[in-house]
């Protein structure tokens, strides 16, 4: 059976303990997420042209889960999912403003 450094460790200062001596002191380091600063965060370039690129889940118009491939292509194209470009495109049908 193998053993960790960490349950040696333990066992160690368990001994220690039970033979009243005083065991290892281990000092734990946390942080503040306060003190972090982003001195170390560089911003691509591509970043932006990748964030305008990506689809987002839901569609900005009608907040309708874009998941299928005409979501892809009408996303691409015109920003909105494919069921909101349908509706653009029958109102300006109605208004037979389409053609133009």
């Amino acid at each position: 059976m193998a053993r960790s450094k960490e349950s040696v460790r333990q066992n160690k200062a368990m001994q220690q303990i039970l033979r009243g001596e005083t065991p290892e002191r281990r000092a734990i380091v946390g942080y503040d997420k306060k003190e972090i600063t982003n001195h170390g965060d560089k911003i691509d370039r591509l970043s932006d042209i990748m964030k305008e690129a990506r689809m987002p889940w839901f569609c900005p118009k009608c907040d309708k889960v874009m998941k299928h491939n005409l979501d892809d292509k009408s996303w691409l194209l015109y920003n909105h999912c494919f069921d909101c470009q349908i509706k653009c495109e029958t109102k300006l049908r109605i208004d037979r403003k389409y053609e133009e």
